[in-house]
């Protein structure tokens, strides 16, 4: 899948999001994304999950993708987050240095799919950069983050030779190839 340079130009401006409930509230609020407890990691996985609906939505209100595209880039951007960022590595959504898109695309992503590939892998960065575009837009990151973000989710190359080196290991070689690019800090 190519990347929709529509959906990253930025004269794309998303609504901002009003607080006028709990819930809206406490979507916008970076410390609610917060993990130090299961109960904290529970929170933020369902906050994550809301704000994730509502940029799909954004995305299809502000005509930068059709309903599909916006469901396939929100499908990315949820199982970097939904199942590495907020479970794996506990961190803030909000607050990610944007190694860890690297450690996910480089490493996690590798080990936990049974046929990893680069088609797949450039869907998922690329909801991922769709995600944190949305997110600068809204002011829950600048633009210097997204900018690296963005930045590592374009580094194809080396995650497919990541993938075909994984692919090729023998023997012990998981630990040398494993600590070339570790899954977490």
């Amino acid at each position: 899948m190519l990347i929709n340079r529509r959906l990253f130009q930025h004269n794309v401006t998303y609504r901002r999001l009003m607080p006028c409930n709990d819930t809206t509230s406490q979507l916008l609020d970076t410390n609610a994304y917060n993990i130090e407890t299961l109960e904290d990691e529970i929170r933020a996985d369902q906050l994550c999950t809301e704000l994730l609906k509502r940029f799909c939505h954004e995305l299809i209100d502000n005509d930068a993708a059709d309903p599909e595209e916006a469901s396939r880039l929100a499908r990315g951007a949820a199982y970097f987050l939904c199942e590495f960022v907020i479970p794996q590595c506990r961190k803030n959504i909000f607050r990610i240095d944007p190694r860890t898109v690297h450690q996910f695309a480089g490493n996690w992503y590798i080990v936990n799919n049974l046929e990893p590939n680069l088609p797949e892998l450039t869907e998922l960065l690329t909801g991922v950069m769709g995600f944190y575009y949305y997110c600068e837009q809204i002011g829950k990151i600048d633009r210097a983050t997204r900018d690296e973000i963005s930045a590592q989710c374009r580094e194809l190359d080396f995650y497919q030779q990541r993938i075909e080196s994984f692919l090729d290991l023998v023997g012990d070689g998981f630990f040398a190839w494993n600590d070339a690019c570790p899954p977490t800090d």
